[in-house]
């Protein structure tokens, strides 16, 4: 918005809209008089103009309080409606870039931090070359749903025995054991393809405040260690396959304390760090291909095509089945979800020679107070599934 008075505007008009867009320009009186003054050649101090205006508007208190004339008093109104106007316009901008700014700043700091970490550590060690077989007859996929990493606490039953407990210690136990039965797999199904679905609440968040007692670290700490982890994972993985890594974003990731409800800062996910980091850690690892972090990803295995979610949005699985299809203008003969903490599969269809499934996966972590509440419980665990090009083969349920 121009300053400079206009051509045949009144000298009266001209101080007046300048002290008008006073506070929808941010301006301090200082600036008013300098304003002002390089128009009239005069040198008064922020004062004069203030107490000039502050009289005009007592003016027009004055006018309303006596009746002045309808046109007058209309054309006071539409200005005071349009400095309003203006005001406002103003605020939703400086608002919107005030979140612009603060949302970029959070993620720079946050990309520098973890780049400066990175960079401290020691390189991992490098596999040699996994040659691809030009025919590929068989595929492996591994699900961590649910790892909940830095959650630490014990979960007790009526007489005080322990009916679950989970630590960082317990978390590296059971994800050493899955990596074992995963090579494994590999070995008996003579293949050296595999995909891993990580299926979202990698980290425990601060979802609740009831959730501070259980968090063994800051949710920060947790995300940079878990992704330190899980490159090393993947590293020893890949010295047996050719890896390709996917993750889909849970709720538990999301910065919502204070009040804030599911959704609302969907971008605010902290899962989005952990494959930016590995991709990081493990970018001259000729054998790892790590996909970015999506809220919803389909997967072509072999022709078949399976769509990851994490599962906090389906109320009915069944259901959600048809309505990816439906969004995305593509067969799904498999949705894969985590959230539940506990195994549920059922085929609802068929597609050709492929069965249309769902299966809700295992956790890692095992039950919590959440699952105890909804009185859903069950063993720590994964799947670990093996595709051939007519569809799934066969899956290993793992207990850990």
């Amino acid at each position: 918005m121009s300053l400079k008075r206009k051509r045949n505007e009144e000298l009266v008009d001209f101080k007046l809209r300048v002290c008008e867009q006073k506070d929808i320009l941010d301006l301090t009186w200082k600036e008013v008089a300098e304003i002002i003054n390089a128009e009239t050649g005069d040198n008064f101090g922020e004062s004069k103009y203030r107490k000039w205006y502050k009289s005009f508007k007592d003016g027009i208190d004055y006018a309303f309080k006596n009746n002045a004339d309808d046109l007058t008093l209309k054309k006071i109104a539409t200005q005071e409606a349009n400095i309003k106007r203006e005001r406002a316009k103003l605020q939703t901008y400086r608002t919107e870039i005030n979140r612009v700014t603060r949302e970029a700043g959070r993620q720079e700091l946050i990309a520098e931090h973890i780049s400066d970490a990175i960079m401290s550590l020691e390189p991992l060690p490098q596999p040699k070359v996994v040659n691809k077989a030009q025919n590929i007859q068989k595929v492996v996929t591994v699900d961590l749903a649910d790892m909940h990493f830095g959650r630490e606490g014990v979960i007790e039953g009526f007489k005080g025995e322990v009916i679950a407990e989970y630590s960082e210690e317990i978390f590296y136990e059971r994800m050493n054991e899955l990596l074992s039965e995963t090579v494994d797999v590999l070995k008996r199904e003579e293949t050296n393809q595999v995909k891993v679905f990580n299926l979202g609440d990698s980290i425990d968040g601060l979802l609740r405040l009831t959730q501070l007692q259980f968090l063994s670290m800051g949710v920060i700490e947790s995300v940079m260690k878990l992704s330190e982890f899980l490159a090393t994972w993947l590293t020893e993985l890949s010295k047996y396959a050719i890896v390709d890594y996917y993750s889909v974003m849970g709720n538990h990731a999301e910065m919502r304390i204070g009040g804030i409800k599911s959704g609302e800062l969907q971008k605010e996910n902290l899962e989005k760090i952990i494959p930016w980091y590995i991709h990081e850690r493990l970018k001259d690892n000729p054998n790892i291909t790590v996909h970015e972090a999506e809220f919803i990803q389909i997967v072509d295995v072999l022709g078949t095509n399976i769509c990851l979610t994490h599962g906090q949005n389906e109320r009915n699985l069944e259901n959600s089945i048809k309505d990816y299809m439906m969004i995305y203008g593509e067969p799904i003969h498999m949705l894969k979800t985590g959230h539940l903490h506990h195994l549920n599969n059922k085929t609802v269809g068929m597609m050709g020679d492929r069965n249309i499934e769902y299966v809700q996966s295992p956790s890692i972590c095992g039950i919590d107070e959440y699952s105890m509440k909804l009185k859903k419980t069950a063993n720590a665990g994964s799947l670990i599934t093996v595709f051939t090009p007519k569809g799934k083969y066969c899956t290993y349920e793992v207990i850990l």
